[in-house]
């Protein structure tokens, strides 16, 4: 979910985002909703909004557009609901950002993956049951469960996961402390996306429920 941030935000409101900057995003979010991998639904995670991503801008290599805080609701997302981040630090837990929506509470750990690598592109973070309760079986990289999300604990664990070369790898890593809370990043929104689809269709054919 993506109830509450927990950085230090510096937030100022004003229009930054235009529609060009946020088509893709949006086709591909529209997808992540249908899936259920991304939404709101008052019976899971106290009725909060889950899931979003993000692209790097091209112009700015340094910052990103990512989804608005509390979003999930939304079947389409217009380019008044994404927020620019112009500043990330993990380790100072804080986020200077921009736009007519604060970005969501996943800011940092998507920054995060953009200092570590810079042939990242895009982030993805949903919510799956079916990835979360296989993950074992899946083979992904786990964050330990004492780092919750939006936290510098998180942004350590996703370092150590680099690090030991396993999220590069999969491209995908499961939040052990942040129920069914599952990442994947890719040198495209499609990329991130499109394997956050295949490593669900392996969760389906092991038999993940729901």
């Amino acid at each position: 979910m993506e109830g509450v941030i927990k950085f230090n935000l510096h937030y100022t409101q004003q229009p930054c985002v235009t529609p060009e900057m946020t088509a893709e995003l949006s086709g591909w979010r529209y997808i992540m909703h249908k899936l259920q991998l991304i939404g709101q639904d008052q019976a899971r995670y106290m009725g909060y909004g889950f899931g979003n991503l993000s692209k790097r801008c091209d112009d700015e290599p340094q910052s990103f557009i990512i989804t608005g805080t509390q979003t999930g609701s939304s079947l389409f997302l217009p380019h008044t609901e994404y927020s620019k981040v112009t500043a990330c630090d993990p380790f100072d837990n804080s986020i200077t950002a921009t736009g007519m929506t604060k970005p969501s509470s996943e800011a940092l750990t998507h920054g995060q993956l953009y200092q570590i690598d810079s042939a990242i592109q895009s982030v993805l973070h949903v919510h799956s049951p079916r990835i979360w309760n296989y993950r074992e079986q899946l083979g992904l990289p786990v964050t330990r469960e004492g780092a919750a999300y939006g936290t510098v604990e998180m942004a350590l664990e996703v370092a150590r996961i680099f690090r030991e070369s396993s999220g590069q790898s999969a491209k995908c890593f499961v939040m052990g402390g942040h129920e069914d809370g599952v990442v994947s990043f890719g040198v495209s929104i499609q990329e991130a996306c499109e394997t956050m689809i295949a490593v669900l269709a392996q969760a389906v054919a092991l038999g993940g429920g729901k």
